[in-house]
């Protein structure tokens, strides 16, 4: 079985996935009227926080930054965020890869669940 984690991390946005990000990143103007949940734009979401928050560590490392508390709390976030993008299958949590996450899971390590 493939991993989640190993799926490109920045697909390209059709409009309405766009939006979707962009009312999760950013305040909305206006808070929807209903719930929009989609397993496909959450994955987009996630693979989109993951690819920006890699490309800012090595914009660091690229001007010279050495491994700050700062890089390294980026980090983390990178790792948490894989997690959290490695324990959905379709959008659904997957007890066998939360169980092995867990697992694996380093003391102080953090993974974030949306549990509705």
């Amino acid at each position: 079985m493939e991993s989640n984690a190993d799926a490109p991390l920045a697909p390209a946005l059709n409009p309405e996935a766009l939006a979707y990000v962009i009312d999760h990143v950013f305040l909305p103007p206006k808070l929807p009227e209903s719930d929009d949940t989609e397993a496909s734009h959450e994955r987009v979401l996630l693979q989109h926080v993951h690819s920006t928050l890699k490309a800012f560590q090595q914009l660091h490392h690229d001007v010279g930054g050495g491994v700050s508390d700062r890089l390294q709390g980026v980090a983390r976030c990178i790792l948490m965020v894989q997690r959290m993008i490695s324990v959905r299958v379709d959008g659904a949590l997957d007890a066998a890869r939360l169980d092995k996450e867990l697992k694996e899971m380093e003391s102080g390590g953090m993974l974030l669940l949306s549990l509705t």
